[in-house]
């Protein structure tokens, strides 16, 4: 009021939320959708979880799910077409976002039958995210029964089923990788059918 002035400076830090990683995506095998996974340890300030998707280019955000979900489905997917690469982001309680996780690409299963050789052809794309030790080719059954065809080393993505059992209407590829929210058993990630 009298001419006067001052000035002042405040430094504001700003604590980031800690990010997480994807534990694995795989097929969902009633919705035949994506199915992204990861621990239900998240840190204390989270909020939400948001799950990117790219397009291409792009990172795009395709949902949040609230701290206490540990998956996210994606609707929108469509595995026995292709394969697709996902990430993930913590919100915080106060709005902000960690930096994204790393991706996992899923595995994409496709297959032809040569009737001369009776035999079936599969090919499938590599997980990217984790390390595949071995894949494992799967049969199913008419009554969804799930049946070891063959091992194949992490570095090979084919196989070639000669004389295939004819009771098998289905087949996935997977692998075998620790369930990331502490069960003592692991989980097969799987391919689309």
């Amino acid at each position: 009021n009298n001419g006067c002035n001052g000035r002042d400076s405040v430094q504001i830090t700003t604590l980031m939320p800690i990010g997480e990683q994807i534990c694995f995506v795989e097929f969902d095998t009633t919705t035949w959708k994506n199915n992204v996974n990861w621990t239900s340890n998240l840190p204390g300030n989270a909020d939400s979880v948001r799950i990117y998707k790219e397009d291409g280019i792009n990172w795009v955000p395709i949902g949040t799910v609230y701290k206490t979900t540990t998956h996210f489905l994606d609707t929108a997917s469509n595995p026995q077409a292709q394969s697709y690469s996902y990430k993930i982001a913590v919100i915080d309680t106060c709005g902000n976002e960690s930096t994204l996780s790393s991706y996992h690409k899923t595995i994409t299963l496709l297959s032809a039958y040569d009737q001369p050789s009776n035999t079936y052809g599969f090919t499938w794309s590599h997980y990217e995210g984790l390390v595949v030790t071995y894949y494992y080719l799967y049969g199913i059954d008419a009554s969804n029964n799930v049946h070891l065809v063959a091992t194949v080393n992490g570095s090979v993505q084919m196989y070639n089923y000669v004389g295939p059992n004819p009771t098998y209407i289905k087949y996935f590829v997977g692998f075998e990788t620790p369930d990331c929210n502490g069960t003592k058993s692991n989980v097969i990630v799987k391919s689309n059918w």
